[in-house]
């Protein structure tokens, strides 16, 4: 079977804006979203009316420092306030996709448009291409991950063995007999795949076929990655992300950090005052995703970086 080259190529331009265009393109992004959102969303107008932020005065990507942080904790109790969870959606329930629920609880909606969680372009630079069959082992119950991670591969005339979690022995068989070249999930989900495979006599080289590995949401060490890319012999990328605002980060084939996606502007911000921070500090991460339909604008995700 000929291995497709996952090392070329970019899925937007946008990728490859200079600084100056990548500026003004946040600039634009943003004073649209924060007009909308404003005309649009009951609890966004009355966060920028409580700190008397005005849109019109919006010049400058510093200019969005002076909208308060929302907390993420803050969206338990937002969401029960009222409809349209509480006014943080810009448009009714049902005219939705999907809503899920994540622990807090938290409800995350997702609206009908393509590429919702923004995820795309992380899986083309990961190196997932048309024609891949792709087992996703994230969970498809309730919570959003299964077909947050199935959507970029539908995009990208990928074909998805949607096997979520467990049922190690199903997994193996299923990676063998389909010839299955993609994997999607956690690093440690995969590790174990490696380690009852190799149980029961596999050769993870030779009687498998993946090429390529997308994993996020746990710590992904370097000696992790290198172990199993050397067992496996393939590509494996990491993101980063929320079920809140979809996808936030992620590496492509150079390995050499975290492009932050075209679809949101990040910041990093001290942690009790929400005040944009120098490059180099360490703060919290703050995003605000271009997302009309749900205007988390400056969610603090509570992580640091």
């Amino acid at each position: 079977m000929t291995r497709k080259d996952r090392t070329e190529g970019i899925f937007s331009r946008r990728e490859v804006l200079d600084a100056t265009e990548r500026q003004k393109y946040y600039q634009i992004q943003l004073k649209e979203l924060l007009s909308y959102a404003y005309r649009y969303s009951e609890d966004v107008k009355k966060r920028f009316d409580r700190a008397q932020f005005s849109v019109e005065k919006f010049r400058d990507l510093i200019d969005l420092k002076h909208v308060p942080i929302l907390k993420k904790k803050e969206l338990i109790f937002l969401q029960s306030m009222g409809p349209r969870l509480g006014g943080l959606l810009t448009k009714d329930l049902g005219e939705l996709r999907r809503v899920f629920l994540s622990p807090g609880p938290i409800f995350d909606p997702e609206d009908r448009g393509d590429d919702y969680w923004g995820w795309t372009e992380s899986f083309y630079a990961a190196g997932f291409r048309s024609g891949d069959l792709v087992q996703n082992t994230f969970n498809y119950h309730m919570t959003p991950a299964g077909l947050m991670f199935e959507e970029p591969l539908r995009q990208l005339s990928c074909a998805v063995v949607p096997t979520g979690p467990g049922n190690t022995g199903s997994q193996l068989d299923i990676m063998k007999k389909l010839r299955v070249t993609g994997y999607v999930g956690t690093p440690s989900y995969l590790m174990h795949l490696a380690q009852k495979g190799e149980e029961k006599g596999l050769n993870l080289r030779k009687d498998l076929y993946l090429e390529v590995a997308f994993v996020t949401g746990e710590k992904f060490s370097e000696k992790m990655r290198s172990t199993l890319e050397k067992k496996f012999d393939l590509i494996m990328r990491q993101g980063y992300g929320t079920a809140d605002v979809g996808c936030i980060g992620y590496e492509c084939f150079h390995k050499n950090g975290l492009h932050i996606a075209n679809r949101a502007y990040v910041e990093i911000c001290h942690p009790d005052t929400g005040i944009p921070l120098k490059d180099g500090e360490v703060g919290e991460i703050v995003v605000t995703a271009f997302n009309k339909t749900y205007p988390l604008i400056r969610l603090a995700t509570g992580d640091l970086s």
